[in-house]
């Protein structure tokens, strides 16, 4: 029988690993952050309430989408968490940032709204 290759799973970690370790950071290339920037533009276009998004209103060209996968993948070996770095956070809005973020957990799965305290 030949054994097959499987990566580790996912373990514990403390602050000073992940300080020393970098391979949990996910650094974004410039078609990746293109192509999140698309998705944004055509979101906002779109014009829906977020609860009524689907992950089709957010549509990511292949670049980008390549990442998402990517970080996905990286949060099921190692330290179990994947930092994206790299979006232009600083020449977007505060809504567009959420809305970036929204728009990355529809593809994740069921986005839920945050709890309000």
């Amino acid at each position: 029988m030949i054994a097959s290759h499987r990566p580790p799973p996912p373990h514990a970690w403390t602050a000073d690993a992940l300080r020393h370790d970098p391979s949990w950071v996910q650094r974004l290339s410039d078609d990746e952050v293109a192509g999140f920037e698309a998705a944004l533009a055509h979101a906002r276009a779109a014009g829906k309430q977020w609860l009524d998004m689907t992950a089709e209103d957010f549509p990511l060209a292949a670049a980008a989408a390549d990442a998402l996968v990517r970080a996905f993948a990286r949060t099921q070996t190692g330290y179990g968490v994947c930092l994206l770095k790299g979006l232009p956070v600083h020449k977007w809005s505060v809504e567009d940032a959420r809305l970036v973020h929204w728009g990355l957990g529809l593809h994740a799965g069921v986005a839920r709204p945050p709890l309000t305290l």
